[in-house]
């Protein structure tokens, strides 16, 4: 269950966006993060400004940005914030949420759009489209290493659109900050079958 929230979150923001250049070449929404969810888990969260004393180095940002809470050290514990997170994303995508997106994105995220070029939050959130294309998702093998204040999670997401099963693998990077965990990058490539 934890393994299929994380996905549908990932899926709901690229996959619909890489389905849509694929089907047609003329696709106006190119974020790599729009897929669809069927599931809706609500982040209560809601403070998302950094803390930074600006004093000497980046280690000294990193651990100023994030506020006193630790993060979480139990893997399965991060694994289902993430997943639930995700979850979240996923659903903000497929409506278009900005609001959430907003607050689920760090400030400093830095995603893929669809033909690979870079774009932060600002650009994402302002070109993200309402997406209703997917019928269902499964997310697969997924996978979270915690460095510190830092999360990566990794897996797969099979999404059925129309006719046609589409897989991706995903890398989704986050960062402890203010009592929660905030998105700072996500990366979805194409499996071929």
């Amino acid at each position: 269950m934890v393994v299929l929230a994380a996905l549908a979150t990932i899926a709901s923001v690229v996959v619909p966006r890489m389905l849509r250049a694929a089907a047609n070449n003329n696709s106006a929404n190119t974020n790599v993060r729009s897929y669809r969810t069927g599931n809706v888990n609500a982040n209560s969260n809601a403070n998302s400004n950094a803390n930074s004393d600006g004093d000497s180095g980046e280690q000294n940002q990193q651990d100023n940005e994030e506020n006193s809470s630790a993060p979480p050290t139990s893997e399965d514990a991060v694994l289902a914030q993430l997943t639930d997170l995700e979850n979240d994303w996923t659903v903000a995508n497929i409506n278009a949420d900005k609001k959430k997106l907003d607050r689920i994105l760090a400030d400093d995220y830095v995603g893929k759009t669809s033909d690979g070029k870079p774009h932060g939050k600002a650009e994402y959130i302002k070109t993200i489209e309402p997406d209703n294309t997917i019928q269902k998702w499964n997310f697969e093998d997924l996978k979270v290493s915690l460095l510190g204040k830092r999360a990566t999670l990794t897996g797969i997401i099979r999404l059925q659109v129309k006719d046609q099963e589409l897989a991706f693998n995903f890398v989704d990077k986050f960062v402890w900050r203010d009592g929660r965990w905030q998105a700072t990058g996500s990366e979805v490539t194409p499996i071929s079958q």
